[in-house]
């Protein structure tokens, strides 16, 4: 048959993939460029019906006929694109190999169909591209903060993108200046890397950089060997840029357009990142001011309190904790809520801890505390007028965020250090939890622990006058107390009693007595990383008979200060007889972390030290935090990941936390009897 010999002609010396399938039956024969798209399957597939070579594509609807309509109608088909599950090329992002097909009827001369000309075009760059984009946009759904968005978008441009070094510039720096971050392939990024927030560096006053000429122009810059491209990210307030670098010299137009696709996605995440974090850091700033900067330091007592926001909001809640001590030298503490978020949920709670401790100091008497309180509330409520609403009166809702009527609880308590009597109230609170210190443990594994919930009957909230019974008990050493407002319980649909019932499995698992570990446990355990669905704050205090010692020193932002802070530290640690292991292993960390600090960050570092049974160092700054810039051979990057995993591996336990002034970071080392020699208080 004369056209199906031209046909054959021409496909073999085709220099696309092509393939003809003679028959009703479908026999196939191809050209070697066919052959490729084949892979594993030739040569075994020359001459076999196509259905049946390529069995995984014909099972799928709409392609199961294609090749029975053409033969049968002789209407053209073209499709979108088909994977066949090849697996020939390494080095692509994935694994599949894209095609699109067009099948063609082959004509007899008196126009009888013969068989059905196949021809492959390979989409696979293209087809990626398009799956980059859709994985950018998912990763980007859950990223909140600019770091988060930074992250995301840096780490994608490696691992995804698959360049050298990617990095990001942005405007919004110190004093109106720009600020970098940086993420390269070579980089150790380990978990210990992974829970600490991003190093922005900041750009000198004046200083140029094609990242910073691109986000001011808006106009993208390839260099001339195509291997670094820079794209601006520019509209809804935001100017940067986003830069590439180790492309391959030749960037398509296909590629270029994921490429510029991906950038202004950046760019739409980060201009809502940029909202969200001056909303949520003026709330959370609110917050965190009304609430105790520093907890009191007692002889027997240990304490820590942690406030958590939810991850996503952007108004302050009214949750609250506190302790002060009382003129006799008992020591008084509260949690509390106020329902409802916002800057009237805030104030309410800051009046009302106000009020708590000016009560406290008058007349420590629980019931006495709350009565003076329930006026207080009371004058507030009365203070938010009424509106009438389809003939009825109702609260006004205004701009309270809790409709008018204030709904608040609160825990009182009044410990004696020296005895360890508790006296214990609650105003329609949560009772809190004690966990008690057996003597002997029931077996291996078990800590040694039990925990209970104290049993406070609770009285009406504050603002409704009634009696709250008190209670009193007695904690032991090496018992604790946990206090908590109910946002810590009910994350995701989990009811209160399965939160009650799983703050006491965890509670009485626990081996560690330390407070600041007990809190932290807690929030890991209960609240888990899907997050808050509501604020909580959490107070843990233990009593003991560890000494606290405790100190600080303010670190310049400059290079030569950080052998300054070794010294200090050391001094500081052999006057409290640490030994020289545990002192050694401190100044390391604490040299890694200023260092840290001073580079990238360009603020002050604060250094405290603190020693109760355990060392636990915090190094704080005032600087916005990121990726460092990009660096030639063996730079920052590197260097930064493995001095945080030196510092993890020096420590019993390191973190950091995230504020609205800047960034915390922390290690602790656990200490034996061998690690301290007793020195006298002065």
């Amino acid at each position: 048959m004369p056209a199906v010999e031209a046909v054959v002609r021409t496909l073999l010396e085709a220099t696309v993939p092509m393939a003809y399938c003679h028959g009703s039956s479908h026999a196939m024969v191809y050209n070697d460029r066919f052959a490729g798209v084949l892979g594993p399957k030739h040569p075994s597939a020359w001459g076999q019906r196509a259905t049946s070579v390529h069995h995984e594509l014909w099972t799928r609807p709409g392609l199961d006929t294609v090749l029975d309509e053409v033969f049968a109608g002789g209407s053209p088909v073209h499709d979108d694109g088909d994977t066949p599950g090849l697996n020939r090329r390494q080095n692509l992002v994935r694994d599949e190999v894209h095609f699109v097909g067009s099948y063609s009827a082959v004509r007899d001369g008196d126009g009888s169909i013969l068989g059905v000309l196949v021809i492959a075009v390979e989409i696979t760059s293209a087809a990626h591209g398009i799956e980059a984009v859709i994985d950018l946009v998912t990763a980007l759904a859950s990223a909140v903060s600019v770091d988060d968005v930074a992250t995301t978008a840096l780490q994608h441009a490696v691992s995804t993108l698959g360049c050298e070094t990617a990095s990001i510039c942005l405007g919004g720096g110190e004093e109106g200046g720009w600020r970098v971050a940086s993420r390269r392939e070579t980089e150790l990024w380990d978990e210990a890397a992974a829970r600490l927030p991003l190093i922005w560096s900041n750009l000198r006053a004046g200083a140029r950089s094609p990242e910073v000429a691109v986000a001011e122009s808006g106009q993208p810059y390839v260099s001339g060997s195509g291997v670094e491209l820079i794209l601006p990210m520019r509209g809804h307030e935001v100017a940067g840029s986003m830069g590439y670098l180790g492309m391959q010299r030749h960037l398509s137009d296909a590629r270029m357009v994921v490429l510029k696709a991906s950038a202004l996605l950046v760019a739409d995440a980060m201009a809502r990142a940029l909202q969200y974090e001056a909303r949520r850091g003026a709330a959370e700033l609110l917050q965190r001011t009304l609430l105790p900067q520093v907890l009191p330091l007692v002889p027997g007592v240990t304490l820590a309190g942690r406030y958590q926001p939810v991850t996503t909001a952007t108004a302050a809640g009214g949750d609250f904790y506190d302790c002060f001590t009382l003129p006799d030298g008992r020591l008084a503490v509260t949690v509390g809520d106020v329902m409802g978020r916002g800057v009237a949920a805030v104030t309410v709670m800051g009046q009302v801890r106000a009020g708590m401790r000016g009560a406290a100091l008058t007349n420590s008497d629980p019931n006495a505390v709350f009565t003076a309180l329930d006026e207080l509330v009371g004058s507030l409520d009365v203070s938010r007028p009424a509106v009438v609403v389809d003939g009825q009166s109702s609260p006004y809702a205004g701009a309270s965020g809790f409709g008018g009527e204030l709904f608040v609880t609160a825990l009182f308590g009044i410990l004696d250090p020296a005895t360890g009597e508790l006296v214990l109230a609650s105003a329609g609170h949560l009772p809190p939890a004690v966990a008690l210190r057996r003597t002997e443990p029931n077996g291996p594994g078990d800590p040694g622990r039990r925990a209970e919930f104290a049993p406070v009957e609770p009285g009406p909230p504050l603002g409704i006058p009634g009696h709250r019974p008190v209670l009193r008990i007695v904690l032991e050493e090496g018992d604790a107390l946990v206090a908590f407002t109910d946002g810590l319980l009910e994350p995701h649909k989990r009811s209160l009693a399965q939160g009650l019932e799983s703050l006491l499995r965890t509670l009485s698992l626990m081996a560690s007595t330390d407070p600041r570990r007990i809190c932290q446990h807690l929030l890991d355990e209960l609240v888990g990383p899907n997050g808050l669905e509501d604020d909580c704050a959490l107070l843990v205090l233990l009593r003991d008979s560890v000494v606290h010692r405790v100190a600080s020193v303010l670190v310049p932002p400059h290079a030569g200060a950080v052998r300054g802070s070794r010294l200090w530290v050391r001094e500081q640690l052999e006057s409290w007889g640490l030994g020289e292991e545990v002192t050694a292993a401190a100044v390391m960390g604490v040299s890694e972390l200023v260092t840290n600090v001073v580079l990238h960050a360009g603020t002050p570092a604060m250094v405290s030290l603190e020693l109760d049974g355990r060392l636990l160092v915090t190094v704080d700054d005032t600087g916005e935090r990121g990726a460092p810039h990009r660096q030639t051979g063996e730079g920052v990057a590197v260097s930064r990941g493995r001095g945080l995993a030196l510092v993890e591996a020096i420590s019993d336990s390191m973190g950091h936390e995230r504020g609205v002034n800047g960034s915390t970071v922390w290690f602790e080392i656990e200490l034996d009897d061998r690690a301290v020699e007793p020195v006298p208080d002065l």
